[in-house]
């Protein structure tokens, strides 16, 4: 089964929820792109050990109270997304599972960008930098002139997620 998941911020943002923003349990190869997912009262995206083949495509995840991306035990593809300002791990790894990250942006995510690179292999493509938002505080995650997230995606695109595309 292939779930996707698109979210438009002028829609439904995945946003200033008391609990996680998204929980992915019970489904295989399940596809998140194009989503904003901040400022949660816990993890940004809780992916369960009955999730494998999660891919995330395009998203930005930022200021969540606890990780960005905590993983239970499932497998997952990361791809050109920022995973930024969460209050522990960027992405957590809490069981035995393999989880690839290419074109991504981590930083500044208070516990580490990754709690283990024996799980996590992360591309030579990926950076740790500031992704230089508008106004962040202000909900506004547009990148600034000059951001080394533009143009440095896996499609020569912006990292992140895409206003209006």
């Amino acid at each position: 089964m292939i779930l996707t998941v698109n979210i438009d911020k002028s829609i439904l943002p995945v946003t200033y929820n008391g609990d996680r923003g998204l929980k992915i349990s019970g489904a295989d190869n399940v596809v998140v792109k194009d989503c904003l997912i901040y400022n949660n009262n816990l993890d940004g995206v809780e992916n369960v050990s009955s999730a494998d083949g999660t891919t995330y495509d395009r998203c930005t995840i930022y200021g969540n109270g606890n990780d960005g991306i905590h993983f239970g035990g499932s497998d997952a593809t990361i791809t050109d997304c920022i995973i930024a300002g969460n209050g522990q791990w960027g992405i957590d790894t809490a069981n035995a599972c393999v989880i690839s990250v290419n074109y991504c942006d981590a930083y500044n995510n208070t516990s580490g960008n990754y709690d283990n690179l024996s799980k996590i292999t992360v591309d030579g493509n990926s950076i740790t930098s500031d992704p230089n938002f508008v106004d962040a505080a202000n909900d506004n995650f547009h990148l600034n002139s000059g951001s080394p997230c533009e143009g440095t995606a896996s499609d020569s695109g912006d990292m992140g997620y895409r206003y209006g595309n």
